[in-house]
């Protein structure tokens, strides 16, 4: 068991960086947990959906540096909403959500993924230079709470 592991690698022109919440061993296999401050989006809703993707995401990267750190995957990565345990005596299914790295299709989303990275860093990059910055169509409340830009944004809710 391992915690606030650091994961880093040099791909092209930027590097790739995360800190893993913990990492756990159970014989051979890992897992990698990240722990979120907050309730589990709502995937009946569009926005939910797509935050929750994005959290997945984070979870490919997570696990493309394990990979390259260890030479293979984690068995799993876990997201552990904790604001789901409130108000409740146990442990609610809908506080876990699981990336399983053991189907040959997650691991060839995560490789899909990597590439798209790389060309939303290059969409950062071309930003910084010419200092105009792409808007999301949508963000929710808690997005905007949580965002260190909230002051001098024109969306801020």
């Amino acid at each position: 068991l391992e915690a606030e592991l650091q994961l880093i690698k040099e791909l092209d022109n930027f590097i790739l960086y995360g800190i893993v919440d913990v990492l756990k061993r159970d014989g051979e296999n890992f897992e990698i947990w990240d722990y979120k401050g907050m309730r589990r989006p709502d995937e009946t809703k569009p926005f939910g959906r797509e935050k929750l993707e994005r959290y997945k995401k984070q979870m490919f990267v997570y696990g493309y540096l394990f990979k390259e750190r260890s030479g293979e995957f984690p068995k799993r990565a876990v997201l552990y909403f904790m604001n789901e345990l409130l108000n409740c005596d146990k442990r609610p299914e809908s506080a876990i959500y699981v990336v399983d790295f053991e189907k040959e299709e997650t691991v060839r989303e995560v490789e899909e993924f990597i590439s798209e990275f790389k060309q939303i860093v290059e969409k950062i990059e071309k930003s910084r230079e010419t200092n105009c910055w792409e808007l999301p169509e949508e963000i929710d409340e808690e997005t905007c709470k949580q965002c260190d830009f909230r002051f001098d944004c024109p969306k801020v809710l």
